[in-house]
């Protein structure tokens, strides 16, 4: 099975989906995030193909409401309003009579290149082969070994940069980015100086938002991608977090900021978990 497996709807008509959440992408006490919105965003996709195939996903931002279990999930998704270039779409998860999580994304038709501007630059970090591969043994759950991960080392405070390739490879798209950007260690870990108390610091995402940067990718299937995370604040228990997607050739393929959680688990846990 791979992410294509993991990320599958049964249609059930008129903007109905059931997917299936198994253990596979388990982080700490339930689903990886990324995994969640790439769902979402899966679900808005296939009602706005079916009447404008010319638009692409543009913005995805998520509220988590609840945990899910594992089984079966049904997503409700619709076109809540579209014009000549973009359309607007809502989409829900639930899991018998909770919500699980719900989305807005926004979907933009890619109008040329006539007013583009790329000011920002691919942090500078080794090739893929060049950076130490993590060691991908499953804990606290599988997610880890959902990827092969080579991490890079940035002289920059708060931050946490890795290239990220599923494992076994899919297609680059956008759920695909969507998980990227929720798949490295928090990066409020940069800031602790004690490697054992980092080591069980962990967020839990109350709302991400993910801008898809590119409408075309142009990736090879097998491309390892550069996540670069910056802890931006964290207050009152709340940690603010950007991301950037980076393809192997410097283009930049989305940004992400989410606000979360921040918990530590008890001196007990003897394994780290990267969520």
């Amino acid at each position: 099975m791979d992410f294509s497996d993991d990320t599958a709807l049964r249609e059930l008509g008129a903007g109905r989906f059931e997917a299936t959440i198994t253990d596979r992408w388990w982080i700490v006490t339930g689903p990886n995030g990324g995994l969640l919105a790439a769902l979402l965003l899966r679900a808005t996709e296939a009602v706005v193909a079916e009447r404008r195939p010319e638009l692409a996903p543009r913005i995805l931002t998520v509220q988590y409401l609840a945990g899910p279990q594992e089984g079966p999930v049904r997503l409700d998704a619709a076109i809540e309003r579209e014009g000549r270039r973009v359309a607007f779409t809502t989409v829900t998860m639930t899991q018998g009579e909770r919500t699980i999580c719900q989305a807005k994304v926004t979907f933009a038709a890619a109008l040329g290149d006539e007013f583009d501007v790329a000011d920002q630059v691919m942090p500078a970090v080794p090739a893929p082969a060049d950076c130490p591969q993590h060691d991908r043994r499953a804990s606290y759950g599988n997610a880890r070994t959902r990827w092969e991960r080579r991490d890079g080392r940035l002289d920059e405070p708060g931050t946490i940069a890795g290239w990220l390739r599923l494992d076994p490879p899919v297609p680059v798209d956008a759920a695909v980015l969507a998980l990227m950007c929720d798949n490295l260690p928090p990066s409020l870990r940069a800031h602790e100086p004690d490697p054992e108390l980092a080591e069980r610091l962990h967020t839990t995402t109350i709302e991400l938002s993910v801008y898809f940067r590119r409408a075309t990718l142009d990736l090879e299937p097998d491309a390892h991608c550069l996540t670069v995370l910056r802890s931006a604040s964290a207050v009152d228990g709340l940690h603010q977090e950007e991301a950037e997607v980076w393809s192997p050739d410097g283009r930049l393929l989305a940004t992400s900021r989410q606000l979360a959680l921040v918990f530590r688990r008890p001196a007990s846990s003897t394994s780290s978990s990267d969520s």
